[in-house]
């Protein structure tokens, strides 16, 4: 849920003013949570209405691939089971993207952000270096980034700074009720 987070909130002020380059202030003043943060918060509300339940776990698995070799499975399997062309650079779709709220138009192009991206941060900047829908982009980017890469303290603990009460209150519950689920409290 952070990954989203942290996208959604560093690309809220990129979304109507796009810029098509990396290099940007990942956040600014007036950066601010959007309905993406809203709906991912609200998910994880959602299931605390009902029970907690501790499932397995993305880190029980230990094959020993590296990042680029999962990365070349990830983007094979969601090619050819969700028929999504990820076979154009990024450097090839910022040129001509434009906002584009369908997920046919979305997502392909937040996975390829992924794909291309060193750590968790240069994927949140290729997300939304691509122009368009860029706090949706990048929120999608982010949930995939988190994932490999982790999110690093100090992103983290800037982006939570724009959370107000209730919703910075239901990720901190969440956060440590998955913790606890995990054995890791």
């Amino acid at each position: 849920m952070l990954g989203a987070i942290v996208g959604d909130i560093a690309g809220s002020v990129y979304e109507w003013n796009n810029i098509k380059a990396k290099d940007f202030p990942l956040f600014r003043d007036d950066c601010f949570f959007t309905d993406d943060t809203v709906m991912a918060i609200a998910t994880a509300a959602a299931i605390f209405l009902g029970r907690f339940y501790a499932g397995g776990h993305a880190f029980d698995y230990s094959e020993p691939w590296s990042l680029e070799e999962l990365k070349a499975k990830l983007k094979k399997f969601i090619e050819s089971h969700f028929g999504y062309d990820l076979s154009q650079r990024l450097d090839e779709i910022r040129p001509t993207y434009r906002f584009n709220e369908s997920c046919q138009e979305t997502v392909p192009q937040a996975i390829v952000a992924f794909l291309e991206s060193v750590d968790f941060e240069d994927a949140i900047r290729n997300a939304i270096s691509l122009g368009g829908d860029s706090d949706t982009l990048a929120a999608i980017t982010g949930s995939i980034a988190e994932a490999a890469y982790g999110v690093p303290d100090w992103i983290k603990n800037k982006a939570l700074s724009y959370l107000d009460a209730p919703l910075r209150d239901v990720y901190d519950r969440w956060m440590n009720a998955s913790k606890i689920s995990s054995g890791l409290l």
